[in-house]
């Protein structure tokens, strides 16, 4: 698992001419290079499985959470986030010659409905929520973003994550917790009590729940 939490797609020197200031975490590019160094130090088996992603999600949300980014600033960065996130699926899928390969590309889930989002947006009367009550400029950014990355790839499993998410929440066994977080209070209000900390609320059946946090999904979801 080459995956690091926190991560962008871009580099932190390309965020920075945006005006955006990522986490100090190995970016996309950079957990390519320790997948290829294994890759380069170890036998390659004859059954690979490799999942890619989701990644790109946290360029957007850096943007809008740090920067207060507007939807066209945010929009302009789309298609640099997509070709990085591509670039990297077609090095991928370059550096391994197994006999039988499955690769998936997870594709970016609605980001607007995660419980961390919601309560960033929520000291804002104007902001637009769509049907489903998640914030929909920041759903139609990663709906841009997904479609620019299936639009570019081939030889790949595009997992659409998207749309099962929102099948999730659009289940009536979630009504009444689809945008509550088991652990912590998922977010910036009232008072930052986010998972981990030590006046965090914790659930006692989180396989009830969609979010296990404001930013995670449950083991059950």
């Amino acid at each position: 698992n080459f995956a690091v939490a926190g991560a962008t797609a871009l580099n932190r020197s390309t965020l920075a001419s945006y005006g955006i200031q990522s986490l100090d975490v190995p970016y996309l590019l950079m957990q390519l290079d320790w997948y290829e160094l294994y890759l380069a130090n170890n036998p390659i088996p004859d059954y690979l499985y490799t999942v890619i992603g989701p990644i790109g999600g946290n360029d957007i949300i850096y943007a809008i959470t740090q920067c207060n980014k507007t939807y066209n600033e945010i929009s302009s960065m789309i298609p640099m986030i997509a070709e990085t996130i591509v670039t990297v699926v077609k090095k991928i899928l370059l550096s391994v010659n197994a006999v039988d390969q499955i690769h998936y590309l997870n594709l970016n889930f609605p980001l607007g409905c995660f419980p961390f989002i919601i309560d960033f947006f929520s000291y804002d009367p104007n902001i637009e929520k769509d049907t489903d009550g998640c914030i929909k400029m920041v759903n139609e950014l990663v709906m841009d973003l997904n479609s620019n990355i299936s639009s570019m790839v081939t030889d790949i499993r595009v997992v659409d994550i998207y749309s099962a998410y929102l099948d999730l929440i659009r289940d009536e066994t979630y009504e009444c917790v689809k945008f509550t977080p088991c652990c912590g209070n998922g977010g910036f209000v009232p008072s930052n009590i986010f998972c981990g900390g030590e006046d965090a609320f914790l659930c006692s059946n989180p396989d009830d729940y969609i979010h296990w946090d404001g930013v995670h999904l449950t083991s059950s979801a």
